[in-house]
């Protein structure tokens, strides 16, 4: 059972509650910081923490007699409490919390023990922002808030916005910060320390969670008119972002995506397939038919892309942001890297280097992708906004407006390794194109 304990020594004393002559008693309060002492009625201190981590109020020439007693703290029901204090003697009474209500007990002086304050701290935020924040029915304020002192236990926790109300019952663990989200869209209260808890465990994980992932044989598909092939990856719903909180603030909010499945291009667009529908090859990097095309521009891709579409049946597109993040991840999964597990290094993708290299020239990701991270960047559908997130759809979101720049991905043969995680964004200029800048297609029948 949870308990709030305080832990009062009264040494002699009387009403009015400070005694300005004659016998004063002495009163020492031990508890949980952040409790507001009244004795008849008037406001006496709030007790504090002290150099040993306990809670406590030290209160002297407390005048001998009857008095009433009164403890708040939030979240508890405040009841009043008379007391006898003996002239020159020790009263000992221990204020507890139970349920919410004050209860106070008398005991012997051979039961006082040391009592060493135990609380811990939450940090409660919203989505959107500027919910009113309530622990225990008591409302603390807008935003953001950090909240200290918080007694050891069971709490209710509330979030308010607009009408809307969103409710947790929480554990406060002592010494423990626990980070919480109130996400109005999903009416949920998020415990985003157990959220990072599990994305560490699952990156422990992440070697087994491949080879069970790679035990599948992927679906494939072949163009006919360039021969590049396309896999197959399963819809789903996945956290889109930096579930590493290692990026950029473009990369955030963390919010939830579900996409349809699709067919993806298993390699970036080569020199020899831009080469056959364009007739010619703008690359910086000549290195033969089976490397990247790079140095095209966004407006560039579109041109190709309507010139391929007019081939056959089959439609291609770009990718749009959320299915390339997806499947660079393997459909959603904590994937720092697009690489065979994961990590980086330079036999598991191009970058750090002088040029671009052969696609395929690495292994692929688990969902069977090559060159997700590095070699080239990689153009997308959507537009560069860096509250892009913040406008998502739930389901196959896209966002498109009408500025200048287009989002870019993946990194290149080039960049440092900041660049070269999943969730890492760049963008260009519609028109603007460069020696590590190509791009991978969706095949859509």
């Amino acid at each position: 059972m949870f308990f709030l304990g305080c832990l009062l020594l009264l040494l002699g004393a009387n009403p009015p509650a400070l005694a300005q002559y004659g016998e004063t008693g002495y009163l020492v309060i031990k508890c949980m910081p952040g409790v507001k002492i009244f004795i008849d009625n008037e406001y006496i201190g709030t007790t504090t923490v002290d150099e040993g981590d306990n809670g406590g109020l030290d209160l002297s020439n407390i005048t001998p007699g009857r008095h009433t007693l009164k403890a708040v703290h939030p979240g508890y029901k405040t009841e009043f409490f008379n007391i006898n204090v003996a002239a020159n003697d020790t009263t000992i009474l221990k204020v507890l919390f139970k349920k919410k209500k004050l209860k106070i007990e008398r005991l012997a002086e051979d039961e006082v023990k040391e009592f060493e304050a135990k609380v811990g701290t939450i940090i409660v935020g919203s989505f959107p922002a500027n919910a009113s924040v309530l622990l225990d029915s008591e409302n603390l304020g807008l935003g953001k808030l950090k909240i200290e002192n918080v007694s050891i236990g069971p709490h209710q926790l509330e979030l308010e916005r607009k009408g809307e109300k969103l409710t947790l019952s929480i554990q406060v663990a002592e010494n423990k910060v626990t980070e919480y989200l109130g996400d109005f869209e999903k009416q949920a209260i998020l415990d985003l320390t157990a959220l990072k808890t599990l994305k560490v465990t699952n990156l422990s994980k992440l070697k087994e969670t491949r080879i069970n992932k790679t035990t599948t044989a992927p679906k494939l598909v072949t163009d006919d008119n360039t021969a590049m092939e396309y896999s197959w990856i399963d819809g789903g719903c996945f956290e889109m972002g930096d579930v590493f909180d290692v990026g950029t603030s473009d990369e955030k909010p963390v919010h939830e995506v579900c996409l349809d499945g699709f067919y993806l291009g298993r390699y970036e667009i080569t020199q020899g397939v831009w080469q056959k529908i364009m007739g010619d090859n703008p690359s910086h990097y000549k290195g033969g038919a089976d490397y990247p095309v790079e140095n095209v521009s966004w407006k560039d891709v579109q041109a190709f892309v309507r010139k391929l579409n007019i081939l056959g049946e089959a439609k291609y597109r770009l990718p749009t942001e959320a299915e390339w993040e997806y499947a660079a991840r393997s459909g959603g999964q904590y994937l720092l890297y697009a690489t065979e597990n994961g990590e980086l290094s330079s036999e598991l993708a191009s970058y750090k280097g002088t040029t671009t290299k052969p696609v395929g020239s690495y292994p692929p990701n688990p969902a069977g992708f090559y060159d997700m991270s590095g070699n080239v960047w990689e153009w997308v559908q959507d537009s560069s906004s860096a509250d892009a997130y913040e406008k998502h759809d739930l389901y196959n979101p896209v966002f498109e407006d009408t500025g200048g720049a287009r989002i870019i991905r993946g990194g290149g043969w080039f960049n440092g390794t900041i660049y070269l995680r999943t969730t890492s964004r760049g963008f260009r200029p519609l028109n603007h194109s460069f020696s590590s800048l190509g791009f991978r297609l969706v095949k859509l029948n």
